[in-house]
């Protein structure tokens, strides 16, 4: 998997399913717990977490972190993560 561009994540996240991945969750306060789980390899944190640091939700935005995040769950198999890439 190559690295993904600022640009193809930023098409991602403005496409209607990242839309309504991000409207789905809600996860104020839950960031720690989050983290310790994508940390263990749980594949639906990682992809949270990589929602969660688009700024969508309250938490400072940093696409580096959203990509991270992404970019594990993606090679996991996730699709939702790989469109990430697209």
């Amino acid at each position: 998997m190559s690295r993904t561009s600022p640009d193809s994540f930023v098409k991602f996240l403005r496409s209607q399913k990242a839309a309504e991945s991000v409207t789905a969750l809600d996860f104020s306060g839950q960031v720690p717990e989050l983290r310790r789980q994508a940390e263990e390899g749980d594949v639906a944190a990682q992809f949270k977490l990589g929602l969660i640091y688009t700024g969508h939700m309250g938490i400072p935005r940093s696409y580096a972190k959203a990509a991270k995040w992404c970019r594990l769950a993606a090679e996991q198999g996730l699709a939702e993560a790989q469109y990430c890439f697209g």
